[in-house]
């Protein structure tokens, strides 16, 4: 692979790469941190108000407050916010790292008749990774234990 090729690369299918991981694990942290924030203040303020009785005459608020905690936490366990922000800022670290690495002439990128060819190889592998990763972590659960047995 020429260095020509390899700028084509970068410019096109890496920088489109790094930068889908960079906003899917900005948003999956977001959506994880403000669905976690939910959750916690509004179990945290359910219990004293509870424990009062400042919601005696309000029982339907208290049990829709409740409710949606639980729905809440159940979102965010169905679309795996957290795991995904941090597998998604993991690939985008190691695709970066790949290029510096590249960049600094540092094994294995320090031969010259391959160094490209290889990068382009491991960029790939990586980005493959993160897309199994992806689909294990979203299987249904009985698909994933069947896969578990079949493992181990």
């Amino acid at each position: 692979m020429t260095d020509a090729e390899l700028e084509d690369y970068k410019k096109t299918r890496l920088a489109g790469l790094l930068d889908f991981y960079n906003r899917r694990s900005i948003s999956s942290k977001r959506w994880h941190r403000a669905c976690s924030i939910y959750a916690i203040v509004v179990t945290a303020l359910l219990s004293p108000l509870i424990a009062t009785g400042v919601l005696e005459g309000y029982r339907t608020l208290g049990g829709i407050a409740a409710a949606s905690v639980v729905a809440v936490t159940s979102i965010m366990a169905n679309f795996k916010f957290q795991e995904n922000w941090l597998s998604y800022r993991r690939t985008w670290d190691a695709l970066s790292r790949e290029v510096v690495r590249h960049a600094a002439h540092i094994s294995p990128y320090n031969e010259e008749e391959s160094r490209n060819a290889l990068l382009v190889e491991h960029l790939e592998l990586l980005t493959a990774a993160e897309g199994e990763s992806w689909a294990i972590r979203h299987a249904p659960r009985k698909q994933a234990k069947e896969e578990e047995d079949n493992q181990g």
